[in-house]
């Protein structure tokens, strides 16, 4: 005999245990389907945040356009799929070298296949450079490339070979670095630009830039003499700039003097020869006036600091008894 229990003895629906199994009436088990499908409609609904975009694939194919943030709806899996991503994230990647902790002491292991390369001038020159990004639109950036990180890392080998190969090694190595990274950086986007990957370049940084540690030394003592070579040069240029104003200087000084003495020279020739021409005209029109009018000034010209005292020849004798006095006097003191 079987032990049944009934629960609702009143109603047509019924549940019973029948030997320890459970029999759920049609309208109980529809009750669970529709609050099992609502639950699983309610999982479609998804929030994307600030700083985030989602892409949503139908049966596995890519639906545009990029979802972004907010509060969205897709039909549940298996129909379709969302993928998320922060795209305001910066990512970076590394070339020439992998960095191994990031703690106050940072360590890196140098990739020396990846560093190595060749400018313009045929030498070798060994480059770790950082390329920072971030993930420009999502949908590209998933469905244009299969592996994006391994993509945009050779993309960013070419164009820093590229850049470097038409480089020369004195510059790529010392005054050069800030364009050379402008350039590698411009020419990197125009190649993410031009197989529209979705990538924009943030920033590409110089980690270390140098000669292969094989000829570190030569190229050591080929710097100081540089440099000895550099001070030499701004040593004679400064002795340039302190002499050659002087003589500059002096040059026009002695340039403005003789100008001077031309001048007065002219002047005073031409001053001469004025009176001259003057004094003749003159003695042209009265001989013996001009003649004695010269001889007065010519013997006043040369008596002038000479001291004479003019008296008449009849006081001779009175002056030759007077200074006779004088002296006897003169004598007796």
């Amino acid at each position: 005999m079987k032990n049944i229990v009934n629960l609702h003895p009143d109603d047509g629906n019924k549940m019973s245990f029948n030997a320890g199994e459970i029999q759920l009436s049609p309208k109980i088990i529809g009750i669970i389907i529709l609050v099992l499908f609502v639950v699983y409609l309610g999982s479609g609904i998804y929030i994307i945040g600030p700083d985030e975009q989602a892409v949503v694939k139908r049966f596995g194919a890519f639906i545009p356009p990029e979802v972004e943030q907010g509060l969205h709806y897709h039909f549940p899996w298996p129909i379709e799929e969302v993928i998320k991503l922060k795209v305001t994230e910066t990512k970076r990647i590394e070339i020439g070298f992998r960095t191994i902790n990031m703690g106050p002491t940072a360590q890196y292991n140098h990739i020396s296949e990846e560093a190595r390369m060749l400018t313009g001038d045929e030498n070798i020159i060994s480059i770790e450079m950082v390329v920072q990004y971030r993930v420009l639109n999502l949908g590209k950036y998933l469905f244009k490339v299969e592996n994006q990180e391994r993509t945009l890392k050779q993309a960013a080998e070419a164009s820093l070979r590229q850049i470097i190969g038409q480089t020369m090694f004195d510059k790529a190595i010392t005054t050069e670095k800030q364009a050379l990274q402008d350039k590698i950086k411009i020419l990197l986007q125009k190649i993410c630009d031009d197989y529209d990957i979705g990538f924009r370049i943030e920033k590409i940084k110089f980690q270390d830039v140098k000669p292969p540690d094989q000829v570190m030394e030569a190229f050591k003592d080929v710097s100081s003499a540089r440099e000895d070579s550099n001070r030499y040069i701004n040593e004679a240029q400064a002795y340039y700039n302190d002499i050659v104003p002087k003589a500059e200087g002096i040059a026009a000084q002695m340039t403005q003097e003789a100008t001077a003495y031309k001048l007065a020279r002219i002047n005073q020739a031409s001053g001469e020869a004025e009176k001259f021409l003057k004094i003749y005209n003159a003695y042209a029109k009265a001989p013996e006036v001009t003649k004695s009018r010269l001889y007065f000034e010519t013997v006043m010209d040369a008596l002038k600091d000479v001291k004479l005292t003019v008296v008449d020849e009849k006081l001779y004798d009175i002056l030759d008894d007077l200074k006779g006095i004088v002296q006897k006097k003169g004598a007796q003191k």
